[in-house]
């Protein structure tokens, strides 16, 4: 017994040890990370700023918003889970990397002056290549200058940045998720299917031409190609006019449960952008819309919505009237 007590006691010591020795070797990391910062003239170096892929954006008065990059596709995961911006995320990206700062001076104050004790907005950065994080805390305007004060946290030197850049990251979760329904080009298109109100079509491209699906009661309609590029445009044009993250998109006033409304896009080597329709709100001015892993709930605008739920005949050659 004794020797199992001296052994555990061993075990528990050298545990102790590692997780000291690591702690210690973290430490000296963000140092050496914050000593690269201080030195740059831009806001993350190239040595530091390798491969961003995570940002959590804590602005005053608003939940955090943290994002995560999963490849080429930046997420948000809290308070939601939905899919980011992608040209947003980029450009924060961007402004990390590539942003300057406009002049710097140390101080050891950590003064109300300068709005770092309830700073407007921290936002922490991640990189895949280490585990260490680097927080930049924006603090006030400068007075008489378009400039803003900022600082990366646990270093003594501030830095003055532009109006431009503070802006690009005061970001809350509206200006940070995706609001673009669809997100294609039209020539990467191979087909798209419309289901409403109990029928259902199917129109492929052959070429620079469009046609109804083998097999289809149109089979032998023609499809003026006007008219079916003209759908592509007005689909890349949909947006999210409201989101109903407080919703159940199951609950059956919405219409959507049962998925017999939809717009399926579909591609050669990519999966296919299926938004799903439901029933007109009563309350507000928009029809209930939900797309699988980026959208919920969502309100998307009545006209626009009628105008996605086309038929068959909208698209055939005799057809005089164009889609608005």
């Amino acid at each position: 017994m004794k020797a199992v007590r001296t052994f555990s006691f061993l075990v528990i010591f050298i545990a102790l040890g590692l997780a000291f020795l690591y702690l210690n070797i973290q430490q000296e990391d963000k140092k050496e990370a914050l000593r690269e910062l201080v030195k740059s003239e831009v806001l993350l170096p190239n040595s530091v700023s390798d491969q961003i892929n995570y940002l959590v954006f804590d602005r005053l008065g608003n939940p955090a918003v943290v994002m995560k990059r999963q490849e080429q596709i930046w997420n948000i995961t809290s308070p939601v889970k939905t899919q980011a911006d992608q040209m947003v995320a980029k450009g924060i990206v961007a402004a990390l990397r590539y942003g300057k700062k406009e002049d710097s001076f140390e101080s050891e104050e950590d003064g109300a002056a300068y709005g770092f004790k309830t700073p407007a907005v921290k936002l922490t950065v991640g990189m895949s290549r280490s585990s260490k994080k680097m927080v930049l805390v924006l603090g006030n305007k400068v007075p008489l200058k378009p400039l803003f004060y900022a600082k990366w946290e646990g270093a003594t030197q501030i830095f003055l940045i532009s109006e431009d850049l503070w802006k690009a990251f005061d970001r809350n979760l509206l200006s940070l998720r995706r609001r673009l329904v669809f997100n294609f080009e039209p020539e990467d298109v191979s087909g798209f299917k419309i289901s409403y109100a109990g029928k259902e079509f199917n129109i492929v491209r052959e070429g620079a031409s469009w046609k109804f699906a083998k097999g289809s009661a149109h089979e032998k309609d023609p499809v003026e190609p006007v008219l079916a590029n003209a759908y592509l445009e007005l689909l890349r044009t949909v947006v999210a006019g409201e989101f109903l993250d407080d919703k159940d998109w199951k609950d059956d006033r919405v219409g959507i449960r049962m998925k017999q409304n939809f717009v399926n896009l579909y591609f050669r080597g990519a999966k296919p952008q299926i938004l799903y329709l439901g029933y007109p709100s009563r309350e507000l001015n928009g029809t209930y819309g939900r797309m699988d892993n980026v959208f919920d709930l969502v309100l998307i605008h009545s006209k626009v919505a009628r105008r996605l739920q086309s038929n068959a005949e909208s698209f055939m050659k005799s057809e005089k009237r164009v889609i608005e």
